[in-house]
């Protein structure tokens, strides 16, 4: 599909391929448990194949949608390669339950259906191993405890809630860079040695040649030199200033001409004596820039110089000419600004999506609600322990967010699905069919999320700084 849709193959491509893996093997577990659930009740391996996909079809077609729900809301990020993130993942996602729901099933069939039946009861069967009598008492403690863990999970999250609020959002750029590469070691030598390289250009749209837009020029250079925000300690941000005007001050004894008829005389001369002058002002002297060397290095310190820049602009003296701020660093900032926002919207985007789909196949407004609150808990849980892991919010730990919505409503989608089961196909009462859900799911849903966590827990391998307490 990536080849049909004209989709590069390109790093963000590359991350798709483990984290479909670890989705998409949950299915998987999910048809097999109760494969082998329905053939320990007696039946062979056709009829078990069938009961599995009609018990268990809907639970997963509702995670392999929600899921879908949670990578398909990248689709409106104004990122093209977000964009394309989201589109893979969805497309991966529903292909995965395609292939589940009829592929599976058949080499199921295949592999046992000369095998006969094998009756034992399920209830026996379960329960006989360490990790299902825990399952039991998880069970047990929320059945006669259910106040008691509202109340534990209701104060857990309020603690989330504050530790969040102390969260750091500065991501330094030597975190996204491998170690090792010898073109960052220059780069880092570079640096210390000869100050910042990144450039911040300022175009000015107005006659080079005006005295007035020459003073202008420089005033916004110094001005923008002697910011207070500019010096943090030892560090420097924006560490010099060059334009034309200041090649036109040292050649008339530094002092700005009274007429343009002076400076284009000097304009001209220094096109004959220094080449490079027409890389600063175009031939006709309508146009010009202004440089900021900057030394940033993280996205914070980006968007401080590419604000420290714009504020003087916006206060400049004279407007006969335009200034409009660009360059690697205003881009760059301007880039990652939108990512957290994008991230926001899609992530709200992703739960409402969710809550209306639930709620409609649940048929219950309440029972959809309640199958969210897990979710809604782990996000918050999971932005609380950023802060005591030391980890900030950035451009890679906020595209998380989405992507847990679409992942970590799984679990209460099966974990809903068998309990309704109980309760209004085996009347079961309340009590009774959560205690058969953790007994017939449990085991399913930890080998799911622990196939999901072993796909991320990878990344935490990566050369790549920043992408390791994202595993996490």
């Amino acid at each position: 599909m990536m080849g049909h849709l004209g989709i590069v193959f390109t790093t963000v491509a590359v991350a798709v391929l483990p984290l479909l893996m670890g989705i998409s093997i949950a299915y998987t577990i999910h048809i097999i448990s109760r494969y082998n659930e329905e053939r320990s009740n007696g039946k062979n391996a056709g009829e078990a194949a069938v009961s599995s996909i009609k018990n268990m079809g809907t639970a997963v077609f509702l995670t392999a949608a929600t899921t879908a729900i949670g990578f398909a809301s990248w689709l409106i990020s104004d990122l093209p390669p977000l964009r394309d993130f989201g589109l893979l993942c969805m497309l991966g996602i529903m292909f995965s339950f395609a292939l589940t729901v009829t592929l599976l099933p058949a080499f199921l069939v295949i592999r046992d259906g000369k095998k006969g039946t094998k009756k034992t009861k399920g209830t026996q069967r379960l329960g006989r191993s360490a990790l299902d009598r825990g399952l039991v008492r998880i069970a047990t403690m929320t059945k006669l405890h259910p106040k008691g863990v509202v109340a534990v999970a209701g104060a857990l999250t309020a603690v989330a809630l504050v530790l969040t609020t102390q969260t750091t959002t500065a991501i330094s750029f030597e975190e996204l860079l491998p170690s090792g590469v010898e073109s960052i070691r220059t780069s880092d030598e570079i640096r210390q040695n000869f100050g910042g390289q990144d450039l911040i250009m300022v175009l000015v749209r107005g006659d080079a040649t005006d005295p007035k837009v020459l003073e202008t020029m420089v005033w916004l250079e110094q001005h923008v030199r002697l910011d207070n925000r500019n010096v943090k300690g030892e560090r420097v941000y924006i560490t010099r200033a060059y334009s034309v005007a200041d090649m036109v001050l040292m050649a008339s004894a530094g002092a700005i001409p009274r007429t343009s008829q002076e400076v284009a005389a000097i304009l001209e001369n220094l096109r004959h004596q220094t080449p490079h002058v027409d890389r600063l002002v175009t031939s006709d002297n309508n146009k010009t820039i202004a440089l900021f060397h900057c030394d940033a290095r993280s996205d914070a310190e980006l968007k401080l110089t590419a604000d420290i820049v714009r504020d003087w602009i916006g206060q400049l003296p004279d407007n006969r000419a335009e200034f409009v701020a660009t360059g690697t660093p205003v881009v760059a900032a301007d880039l990652l600004s939108k990512i957290p926002q994008d991230a926001l919207n899609t992530t709200m985007m992703a739960l409402a999506l969710c809550a209306v789909v639930l709620c409609i196949v649940f048929k219950s407004i309440g029972m959809g609600l309640i199958a969210m609150v897990p979710m809604g808990l782990a996000l918050t849980w999971q932005f609380g322990t950023f802060y005591l892991l030391d980890v900030p919010l950035n451009v890679i730990t906020v595209l998380i967010s989405a992507l847990l919505v679409g992942i970590g409503i799984d679990f209460s989608i099966h974990t809903t699905h068998r309990y309704l089961e109980g309760v209004r196909d085996r009347q079961l009462k309340p009590e009774g069919a959560v205690h058969a859900t953790v007994l017939h799911v449990g085991r399913a849903l930890l080998a799911a999320a622990a196939t999901t966590c072993g796909a991320f827990g990878l990344l935490a391998l990566s050369r790549v700084p920043i992408m390791r307490p994202s595993a996490a």
